[in-house]
């Protein structure tokens, strides 16, 4: 793959990884084990990405980070 191609491709995955991410608002979860309830789905919603690498309908099964880190690299989403 060219080198230009490659930096395309991770920035698409970047924005599907976030775009997924964003799907759930921060008031989304419930943790509600009386009732049974997880999360709020009026407040988790469909991304629906398409783009030239990756396809997402999203969401992720869990809520975001607010701090991905990686190898010294800190993202504050």
């Amino acid at each position: 793959m060219a080198h230009d191609a490659r930096y395309d491709r991770a920035d698409e995955f970047m924005d599907v990884v976030l775009g997924d991410w964003n799907t759930w608002e921060d008031d989304a979860l419930i943790l509600d084990k009386a009732n049974n309830r997880f999360a709020d789905p009026a407040k988790v919603h469909r991304l629906d990405h398409v783009g030239r690498y990756f396809r997402s309908c999203g969401p992720f099964s869990v809520p975001r980070a607010h701090t991905v880190s990686r190898t010294g690299i800190r993202l504050t989403i």
